[in-house]
């Protein structure tokens, strides 16, 4: 082989940033995702605890129970 042929060969086989990929990329997508979730989670948790009450606690009725009746409200009619 003439030392040109060798050259542009070992520049078009020269794939070390390809063989690290996989090495590379794993811990540094680990990285990004715990970031990411912490951000999404730190975000929740101020808008909790420093954002609006809401209303829904006031406009829900209570819950109405019968002691005295021993008839399921959820079976059909007729049936006991």
């Amino acid at each position: 082989m003439t030392p040109a042929a060798e050259r542009a060969m070992q520049e078009l086989t020269d794939d070390t940033g390809r063989a690290l990929a996989p090495v590379i990329g794993l811990p540094y997508t680990a990285i990004w995702v715990f970031v990411c979730f912490s951000i999404l989670y730190l975000a929740e948790w101020i808008t909790k605890m420093f954002g609006q009450k809401s209303n829904d606690d006031e406009m829900t009725p209570p819950v109405v129970r019968y002691p005295e009746s021993d008839v399921n409200p959820y079976q059909p009619p007729g049936v006991g």
